[in-house]
C-alpha cells in the first residue's frame, strides 16, 4: 500500500512538473543538468533532450557569473533568485527570472539543485512600451502648455504691431518692417498649432485646397533678407491636395533654409 501511494505521489509530481508553464531544471552538484521539463521548449525552442548532460553554466550568457556568484550562493545560502540573460535556439536574447534552491537528503546533505525559470522578455517589452508611451504623453502635455502660453504672447505682439501702424504715419519702410514682423508672428503661430497638434496625439489638421499660395508665401518668407531671389515654375492646372497647412509650411521652409 505504501509503495502504491509513493508511486501515485511520484506520478502527481511528474504531471505537475511537466504541465508547468515555467521551465523546471534539476541540476547535479557538479553543475550538469539531470532533468528539464517540457516548458523549456516553449521558452528557448530547444528540445528537453538537448539539455541533459550539459553544464548549467552553458545556458547563461555570462558563465563567470553563474560559476562565481549564482552557484556558490545556492550552495552557501540554500537559494538564489534574480534575473539572468539567456538565448533562444535561433539566437534571440531572453530575459529570464530564475529561482533556484538546494535539495538535501533526509540527513541534510546536499544532493542536487533545482531551478525554475520564467520568461520575462514579453513582459519587459510591454513595460518598455508603456514607459515610452507615458513619456510621450508627458511631453505632449508639456508641449501643449508651452504652445498655449506662446500663443498668448504672440497675440499680444500682433496687437502691438497693429497699434504701431497707427503711429508710423506714411513711412513705407516702417510699414514694410511692421508687415514683415506681423508675418513672422503669424508663422510662429503656425508653429504653436503644430505643438498643439502634437500634444493631441500628432494627428494633422488637414484641409483640401491649392498648395500654390502656401509654397509662394513660405518660400518668399524663408528667403527674405538672405539676398537670394526665387523663381517659381508652378503648373496652372496643379490639382488641389489634402494637407496640413502649418506642417507643409514647415516642410517648404526647411527645404529653402537648407
Amino acid at each position: 500500500t505504501e509503495q502504491i501511494r509513493r508511486e501515485e505521489r511520484l506520478r502527481l509530481f511528474a504531471a505537475a512538473v511537466e504541465g508547468a508553464a515555467e521551465g523546471f531544471y534539476i541540476v547535479g552538484l557538479d553543475g550538469r543538468i539531470l532533468y528539464v521539463n517540457s516548458a523549456v521548449r516553449m521558452i528557448s525552442g530547444n528540445e528537453p533532450s538537448w539539455y541533459i548532460g550539459r553544464q548549467i553554466t552553458e545556458l547563461h550568457q555570462n558563465p563567470a557569473q553563474a560559476r562565481g556568484v549564482i552557484m556558490p550562493a545556492i550552495m552557501r545560502a540554500g537559494a538564489w533568485a534574480g534575473e539572468v540573460p539567456g538565448r533562444t535556439k535561433d539566437g534571440r536574447p531572453l530575459t529570464l527570472w530564475l529561482t533556484a534552491s538546494l535539495v538535501r537528503d533526509d540527513a541534510g546533505r546536499p544532493i542536487a539543485m533545482v531551478g525554475i525559470t520564467k520568461d520575462l522578455t514579453g513582459q519587459r517589452r510591454i513595460d518598455e512600451e508603456r514607459i515610452r508611451a507615458q513619456k510621450l504623453e508627458s511631453i505632449g502635455v508639456l508641449a501643449g502648455g508651452i504652445a498655449h502660453d506662446f500663443n498668448n504672447l504672440l497675440t499680444i505682439i500682433l496687437g502691438n504691431l497693429d497699434l504701431a501702424r497707427l503711429f508710423v504715419g506714411a513711412s513705407p519702410d516702417a510699414a514694410e518692417a511692421l508687415d514683415h514682423a506681423s508675418e513672422a508672428a503669424l508663422r510662429a503661430g503656425d508653429l504653436t498649432r503644430q505643438l498643439i497638434t502634437f500634444s493631441k496625439g500628432g494627428q494633422p489638421v488637414k484641409r483640401v485646397g491649392s498648395i500654390v499660395h502656401t509654397v509662394r508665401e513660405t518660400v518668399a518668407f524663408a528667403a527674405a533678407g538672405s539676398g537670394v531671389s526665387c523663381s517659381y515654375e508652378l503648373p496652372e492646372d496643379l490639382p488641389a491636395v489634402e494637407f496640413d497647412e502649418s506642417q507643409m509650411r514647415q516642410v517648404f521652409h526647411n527645404l529653402v533654409q537648407n
